[in-house]
């Protein structure tokens, strides 16, 4: 468990370059982080909000801390040990995407300080970082946390020298598909394209992102929300609907339902990725409802879906859930009809074989 500690006003926390394995989290009073900018000109002070993580990526990396720690005010500070913060995050999957979500923010603003200083290659660094998180969550089978690190790349970074290998990883995990094994591995696509450089997680073994390898230190990034990680002020839709992801994939499919409404109720779009996010969140939102069989609300929002998007890839299997949907409700006759109707569409596929296999089982044969 962490431990509560107390600070004075105007003591230290911690130095930079300091060797240490704490992580801490501020709960009451005031702590600013002083850095230096990256080319040395300035000092960079920054506040710790109420709820955030700071000394994290120091403490999991094992590298001296890259800020000071200042108290501005008395302050109460919980202090996490790296096997309890560990074990915290496994247990708080949200913390992980929260932890994603404010990392591709705080890479492309470094990004942008590094290219006025050190001219336009340093564009490709950022976006590694980013596919390395996404593609050790995916090997991982952490594959909420993969596809919300691949779709983010995909949308930061349009261009980038690996958005085929990130698109085709997405689809992956889209389809229900583990890691793929002849695609090059990520470190001889780096090395190709740029050379690289990686870090390690604790004792695990495993490859994992490198935040430091522009040469310059990336601040932790903050953990808004400590009391309550599901809440954020500042989500783009694409964060909001992965925050459904993240409560369908713990089985909390009610607070699921809701956060895909809120995603549903958006009525200005950002192109065609933020209407392709309206798509699957009425899906989403429809099985939901399945799984904790409130079998009305899901034949209302999954037939919504069909009629909306004919065309969609989930077409097939929206309909097997409206169909047994039918089958909870004890309507055989409706259920075997669409399950009938589900076996003959083209191509034949394992939800065209599934569908066959539910009919003929309902009908007796």
């Amino acid at each position: 468990m962490p431990v509560p500690r107390k600070y004075s006003a105007g003591s230290i926390i911690y130095f930079v370059n300091d060797i240490g394995e704490d992580i801490f989290v501020l709960q009451q009073g005031r702590v600013v982080l002083i850095s230096t900018s990256l080319d040395h000109k300035e000092d960079i002070k920054e506040d710790v909000q109420r709820g955030e993580f700071f000394g994290v990526k120091s403490a999991l990396g094992h590298y001296p801390r890259e800020e000071t720690a200042q108290v501005l005010s008395d302050s109460l500070v919980l202090v996490f040990k790296v096997t309890e913060f560990e074990a915290f995050s496994v247990k708080n999957s949200r913390i992980v995407l929260q932890m994603l979500k404010v990392f591709s923010s705080q890479l492309r603003k470094v990004h942008k300080s590094v290219r006025q200083i050190l001219g336009e290659d340093s564009a490709l660094e950022s976006s590694v970082e980013l596919m390395r998180v996404a593609e050790y969550y995916y090997r991982q089978n952490k594959t909420d946390h993969a596809l919300y690190a691949f779709d983010a790349y995909i949308r930061h970074y349009p261009d980038g020298a690996f958005i085929d290998r990130a698109r085709r990883m997405s689809q992956s995990i889209k389809k229900g598909e583990p890691f793929p094994l002849d695609v090059p591995k990520l470190d001889e696509e780096i090395e190709r394209v740029m050379g690289h450089t990686t870090i390690r997680f604790g004792d695990n073994s495993q490859t994992i992102p490198s935040a430091n390898s522009m040469g310059a230190e990336l601040e932790p990034p903050p953990m808004v929300g400590f009391d309550d990680p599901t809440q954020d002020n500042d989500e783009s839709l694409a964060d909001v609907y992965a925050r459904g992801l993240d409560l369908f994939a713990q089985s909390r499919f009610a607070q699921a339902i809701e956060v895909f409404e809120q995603v549903l109720q958006t009525k200005t779009l950002n192109g065609d990725a933020e209407a392709k996010i309206l798509e699957k969140a009425l899906y989403d939102q429809g099985r939901s409802y399945l799984k904790i069989s409130q079998n009305d609300s899901a034949i209302e929002k999954l037939s919504q879906f069909l009629k909306k998007y004919p065309r969609s890839d989930n077409q097939k299997k929206a309909m097997l859930f409206i169909a047994l949907a039918y089958e909870q409700k004890k309507e055989i006759a409706r259920a075997v009809g669409i399950y009938e109707k589900v076996a003959q569409m083209p191509p034949k596929d394992k939800d065209s074989i599934q569908a066959e296999t539910k009919a003929k089982k309902l009908r007796g044969g």
